[in-house]
């Protein structure tokens, strides 16, 4: 597998058509939903549990040593967004590689691992090190850096289902994409399981280094009100 070194960002103008295309595509899934046609499945608690390998319970320790605990608790989040649209997808995924991808998904934003190079990047690098570091196999730990390279980047047409269900499931934490494919028990749920703590506004202040950056998509996101997007998801924090 060929490791994503550069990340590509679009100018505003094709940035512009696919926020508008998603918002598009948005209003159509509320819609289905209102009419009955999208019917989310309710998934018991357990089904966001960690899987039951060394290489989870040391990534999970990993995130908790390195990050603030709202940070965490959003990469847990990720991991039990992604299950419930995977579930309502009806998509297989490998579930060692979707939980540690979405844990260590944000270590760029530590400040353990803060540099020149974007955020997703410089996380994806560290991650895979670290997976061949526990004993992950090169090739399983490049699909772990390519699901952490491409988590911000939009209109990637080819994914790994684990690397969808990491992008995919940080949507619906840091804006509410997709939130209507979730039905009301699964998202209590989950947010019961692992609270916001100020989300919103700790994600914030931890991505202000990072809004310079022009190797970053997020620099052109900025510029077209991502910040605006992320206090108005349909979450109190």
């Amino acid at each position: 597998m060929a490791l994503t070194r550069h990340l590509h960002c679009p100018g505003t103008a094709p940035l512009m058509l696919r926020l508008v295309g998603e918002e598009l595509r948005r209003t159509g899934r509320r819609l289905r939903r209102r009419l009955g046609r999208i019917q989310p499945p309710h998934l018991p608690s357990g089904r966001f549990d960690a899987p039951d390998s060394q290489l989870a319970t040391q990534a999970t320790e990993l995130v908790r040593a390195l990050s603030s605990p709202h940070l965490l608790h959003h990469c847990q989040r990720t991991w039990a967004f992604g299950v419930a649209l995977a579930a309502q997808h009806g998509r297989r995924f490998d579930a060692e590689l979707l939980y540690v991808s979405s844990l260590l998904h944000d270590l760029g934003l530590t400040e353990t691992h803060r540099g020149p190079a974007p955020f997703e990047l410089r996380g994806a690098r560290v991650a895979r090190a670290w997976c061949c570091e526990h004993g992950m196999p090169p090739a399983r730990a490049d699909r772990v850096h390519e699901a952490i390279a491409l988590h911000t980047s939009l209109g990637v047409t080819e994914r790994e289902p684990e690397s969808l269900y990491v992008h995919l499931g940080a949507g619906v934490d840091v804006f509410g994409l997709r939130i209507e494919e979730l039905s009301a028990p699964t998202l209590d749920a989950i947010l019961e399981r692992w609270p916001r703590l100020g989300f919103k506004q700790g994600l914030i202040e931890d991505l202000q280094p990072e809004i310079d950056n022009p190797g970053s998509p997020l620099t052109g996101m900025w510029k077209l009100g991502f910040e605006g997007q992320i206090r108005g998801a349909p979450f109190m924090d």
